[in-house]
């Protein structure tokens, strides 16, 4: 299913959330991808458009990794209604995977 406006996806290993990304729908968009459990391995959240008149391909638009620091980090984007995108979270050095559309 895909997720509106302001939304999170979430990763879970042995019980323990591991990592999140989270989109506020405020103008310019914001995404937030946090580490939340300390095994090591830092989170990396992505999103990626659609480019079906290019490429017929998933294209990255942007991502940010986080891990090993206080806070969490992220990134700013323009998620336009007319696009198809998806996003994700993942933790690095393999794991938990989550991806989903993501719709404005």
């Amino acid at each position: 299913m895909g997720q509106a406006a302001d939304a999170s996806l979430s990763i879970y290993q042995n019980g323990h959330r591991v990592g999140y990304i989270k989109h506020d729908d405020a103008d310019p968009d914001s995404f937030v991808v946090c580490d939340t459990y300390a095994n090591g391995h830092g989170v990396t959240g992505k999103v990626w458009i659609w480019l079906a008149n290019q490429v017929n391909d998933w294209y990255l638009l942007a991502s940010a990794d986080d891990g090993g620091d206080a806070g969490c980090d992220g990134f700013n984007l323009d998620i336009k209604s007319n696009q198809t995108y998806m996003w994700g979270i993942e933790q690095n050095g393999g794991g938990p995977t989550k991806v989903d559309y993501l719709y404005e």
